[in-house]
């Protein structure tokens, strides 16, 4: 009867595997960024264009103006996508252009594979972040650019919104506000 209950436990509550804690990333500089450092803070992930002409520079000035409101509760990571058509080559050019554009407020970090569809090589950031047996809340692929993930501040991720959805909606404004 008690193995019972035990197994009926595990399906009523999912074991999560890992945290989100136990990714890095790499900057846009090349350095080595542990998202431990974040811990106790909300981070916003949004997944970047990877080419200038798919930027539109009224979303990134709300990124900047979002972060720049938030920059005690809210850190944001912005992270190009291979899926999205980025390559190694552009890593110059887009590094001074968000630099530019958003300057020292989002960190920066190099392209990863985001979509499920890329199997083993898809970031295991994303990886967890797609996939409800390991985050415990939301099972849903990278639709694209703009695409944003919500991670409160006891590392759990508490909202993922669409490509679609802009940054001053008042669902992102309510989970930032969020105590």
């Amino acid at each position: 009867m008690k193995a019972f209950f035990f197994v009926l436990a595990l399906l009523v509550n999912p074991v999560v595997t890992g945290g989100i804690y136990d990714f890095s990333l790499v900057s846009i500089g090349g350095t080595t960024i542990p998202l431990s450092q974040y811990a106790g803070k909300r981070l916003l992930i949004v997944v970047l264009p990877s080419d200038r002409t798919a930027t539109d520079s009224a979303d990134l000035g709300k990124l900047a103006a979002l972060t720049a409101k938030y920059k005690t509760q809210l850190t944001v990571l912005g992270v190009p996508s291979y899926e999205g058509g980025y390559t190694d080559g552009q890593l110059p050019s887009l590094k001074k252009f968000y630099s530019d554009v958003l300057g020292s407020q989002v960190v920066l970090t190099q392209a990863v594979y985001t979509n499920k569809g890329s199997g083993s090589r898809q970031h295991g950031l994303f990886a967890w972040l797609t996939d409800k047996g390991r985050n415990g809340h939301f099972d849903m692929d990278v639709k694209g650019a703009g695409q944003k993930f919500l991670i409160n501040g006891k590392g759990e991720l508490s909202g993922v919104f669409d490509p679609g959805i802009g940054l001053n909606d008042r669902l992102i404004q309510r989970f930032i506000d969020q105590p």
